[in-house]
């Protein structure tokens, strides 16, 4: 199946110059069979047959199968569910999936170093941490030369978001609050990490769409700073719900 891919740093769309129609293919095909390879080492849910759930959930254009009407059904009493829906487990293992292909494909990350992460009760945490390789420096660099002067990690956290009906900036900003907080958790252990992150949003409403949304700092010295302000991680979580825009500052292209 085909998707639009549009590129982002942070939250400006990167479609025009050399360095974009380089390295970022404006369609990527995704076919069932790659899914279900993909799936191994990038979906977190252990669901059988994922690429035909992949045909299946991705081929409805027309609708969902509907439940047969119930004679006699009240009309006093609550909506009778018409259709059956996608349920959300599946859904998010195949945006987990599609993010895998996509940041092996299209941002050149190292697919035997993409390591899907456990979730912390409580807390805020990216689907993946992935091995970037120079080739990603690279790409990067080419599309906005500014770039060169920093100094990029090894490892990137990512996140994935998938969305049945439009992927929006709200989207992104969800998908920000995950490497926000994984910031959070390396200040001290792994400054280097600090301001680096992907968030990739896979729309599944056609015409179908994946948004690669790569955040880099404009400030880390002061996003550091901000950073260690907060005594723990319910303190800063609680910041983030009420003006995440105050981290955003510090990040390039988020306003």
């Amino acid at each position: 199946m085909e998707f639009l891919q549009e590129f982002y740093i942070g939250m400006t769309r990167y479609a025009l110059g050399t360095g974009v129609s380089k390295h970022i293919n404006p369609k990527i095909e995704i076919s069932a069979d790659q899914l279900e390879t993909a799936a191994d080492y990038a979906g977190s849910c252990y669901i059988l047959e994922m690429g035909q759930h992949y045909i299946e959930y991705l081929g409805y254009g027309s609708g969902f199968p509907l439940f047969p009407p119930i004679t006699g059904y009240p009309m006093w009493a609550p909506h009778q569910l018409d259709t059956k829906s996608r349920a959300s487990n599946v859904t998010g293992n195949i945006g987990e999936t599609i993010t895998g292909i996509v940041v092996h494909r299209t941002l050149k990350f190292d697919s035997n170093r993409i390591a899907p992460l456990k979730a912390q009760p409580g807390v805020k945490t990216p689907d993946f941490l992935i091995a970037r390789k120079p080739k990603f420096i690279q790409l990067l660099t080419d599309i906005e030369s500014s770039l060169v002067s920093l100094r990029m990690p090894v490892w990137w956290p990512v996140e994935s978001k998938t969305r049945s009906d439009g992927f929006f900036t709200s989207d992104v900003k969800v998908g920000l609050r995950q490497l926000a907080t994984y910031w959070y958790g390396i200040r001290r252990r792994y400054p280097a990490g600090v301001g680096y992150g992907v968030v990739i949003g896979a729309d599944l409403k056609n015409p179908r769409r994946i948004c690669i949304h790569v955040f880099v700092p404009k400030d880390k010295p002061g996003l550091t700073t901000y950073l260690k302000s907060f005594s723990d991680n319910t303190k800063y979580s609680e910041d983030l719900d009420k003006q995440i825009g105050e981290t955003g500052k510090y990040l390039m292209h988020y306003a």
